[in-house]
């Protein structure tokens, strides 16, 4: 049990860090921000009103669902937020451990992955709203969207 927790703590470390370190990387490359086919792709990917507003473009809401849809996003935003921040700092206080901090990866390593948890099942919460109020066949399209972009990681 004690192989698979140091396992796991390792796991959420490395994890935490290249979360942290791959969106820095990115902004420091004109890579995806510049005048090319996925330009804003980055500034898109961590934005969530642009996110917001390019799936209401992609899918074709209604005004009505739209309206619907902005409702379901702002009602949740606060905790939305304050989930990531928290997500952030853990990764941060992980990131900056050293030699002699051993004590501290357990505890830091399972408040990251409690806050993952929390905004997984936020995340599933808002998508499964959102469902309620798109047709069956934009379910399908943002559906086949997600499956060619993949699972997201946090």
């Amino acid at each position: 049990m004690s192989k698979t927790i140091t396992t796991l703590a390792i796991g959420t470390l490395l994890a935490g860090s290249l979360a942290t370190a791959v969106p820095v990387l990115a902004h420091g490359h004109d890579r995806h921000c510049g005048d090319g086919p996925r330009a804003g792709h980055m500034q898109r990917h961590h934005d969530p009103q642009a996110r917001l507003e390019h799936m209401i473009e992609r899918v074709g809401l209604s005004t009505e669902q739209r309206g619907a849809v902005r409702a379901i996003f702002a009602r949740h935003e606060p905790e939305m937020k304050a989930l990531r921040a928290k997500a952030r700092e853990s990764r941060r206080q992980l990131a900056e451990l050293g030699p002699g901090d051993e004590a501290k990866i357990q505890p830091l390593a399972e408040v990251q992955g409690k806050t993952q948890t929390e905004l997984a099942v936020l995340r599933t919460q808002i998508r499964l709203q959102i469902d309620a109020v798109l047709t069956p066949e934009q379910r399908e399209q943002l559906k086949q969207r997600r499956g060619r972009r993949g699972p997201r990681n946090g």
